[in-house]
């Protein structure tokens, strides 16, 4: 797709992109959905895709960059290059286009150097009104640090999903992700367990 054929043109920091796509190509190779990585990240569900926008200049905050090697299971330096120049900027030639099932973004970068890379796509489904299943395993565990005080103190959704991990538990992001809405759950018979709270820009969660 030619820049003619793009909506926007805007510029940013060739770090900031670097880092935007280092972190989404590891995320696939991995098979982590954005919306588990903005959970792993304490953020709504949409936020790492939304960064994604070629049309928006929203990056990745520096104190966000502490967790990621944590949740890619890479190191700092598999993310952040260092071979660019300081005060480097790309120009983004972008795309969007937004549909009740699908979301697609489209750009091309042009560098410093005059140089353009080819037409990059990132995309995802939008999949409305399916019902997550429970992790009856997973769950029962989630409750037991319940009942043993664990969530006596505000813990991040990292934090727990480390610890799952560490007792030898198959289970994913999203999978936690259901445990904890369910006890979170107003609708429920059963009286809400947790609630979740926002603390210096990270959602946690602590006893209700």
């Amino acid at each position: 797709m030619s820049k003619s054929r793009m909506d926007s043109r805007v510029v940013m920091s060739r770090m900031d992109y670097e880092i935007l796509r280092r972190v989404h190509e590891r995320a696939v190779s991995i098979g982590l959905g954005d919306e588990e990585l903005s959970f792993l990240m304490g953020k709504r569900n949409k936020y790492f895709f939304d960064l994604l926008d070629p049309t928006d200049k929203d990056k990745l905050k520096t104190e966000q960059l502490d967790v990621l090697p944590v949740i890619l299971g890479v190191g700092i330096r598999d993310l952040v290059p260092n071979e660019i120049s300081p005060g480097e900027d790309v120009i983004i030639y972008g795309y969007k286009r937004v549909t009740a099932t699908k979301i697609v973004y489209r750009h091309c970068v042009r560098y410093h150097n005059g140089q353009e890379s080819g037409t990059v796509v990132w995309s995802k489904r939008v999949i409305r009104g399916v019902r997550r299943k429970l992790n009856l395993v997973l769950h029962k565990a989630v409750v037991e640090f319940l009942d043993e005080g664990y969530f006596d103190v505000h813990r991040s959704a990292l934090e727990l999903y480390i610890e799952l991990n560490a007792a030898g538990l198959v289970f994913t992001p999203s999978d936690l992700q259901k445990s904890l809405s369910v006890l979170m759950n107003r609708k429920r018979s059963l009286p809400v367990s947790l609630k979740c709270e926002s603390l210096h820009s990270r959602y946690y969660y602590i006893r209700a």
